[in-house]
């Protein structure tokens, strides 16, 4: 009997502690000063980066075969490895000879980096705007549907072979 009334009781405190932590999260957002503000998107922007590493992996090792799923998972996991390590050197890259470029039509003058440095940035993430609508174009041309039903089709098959032999006959 103890046992249900904690439940009963643990049920209601997190039904009751969602909201509480809903507008506890509101009140440290807006208490936030701006680097902390920033700070806060920036969680918020690696914990959807990790989502979609966690469902393009899911993705890649679906249509393996179960001896070859290791195989498929460590290429993808090297490929995220090696394209976030050449992306950023090309982003960094990018920011650098701009900002230099700029520098360099001020003169030197100390004043000018806040202006040289914004323009980097601006430049840098333009590129990666560059790069990523790139990908999605590659993506969709190269990604065929007709593939991806027969990757469903077979992991169908190899989940229930009765349904694949009893719609063949």
């Amino acid at each position: 009997m103890s046992s249900g009334v904690a439940t009963n009781a643990t049920a209601k405190a997190l039904t009751s502690a969602t909201p509480i932590a809903a507008e506890r999260q509101k009140r440290l957002r807006r208490s936030l000063s701006h680097i902390g503000r920033s700070a806060f998107d920036r969680g918020r922007a690696c914990a959807s980066i990790e989502s979609t590493i966690v469902t393009t992996t899911i993705a890649a090792v679906s249509g393996v075969r179960d001896q070859e799923s290791g195989l498929a998972s460590g290429l993808i996991n090297t490929s995220q490895q090696i394209g976030g390590a050449l992306g950023l050197a090309v982003l960094a890259t990018i920011a650098t000879t701009r900002t230099d470029n700029v520098m360099a039509s001020a003169g030197g003058d100390p004043s000018a980096l806040t202006n040289a440095l914004t323009e980097g940035f601006q430049a840098a993430f333009l590129g990666g705007a560059v790069i990523a609508a790139i990908g999605f174009v590659l993506t969709l041309v190269l990604i065929r549907n007709r593939d991806s039903r027969a990757h469903v089709e077979l992991d169908r098959a190899r989940a229930n072979p009765q349904l694949v032999n009893e719609s063949a006959a």
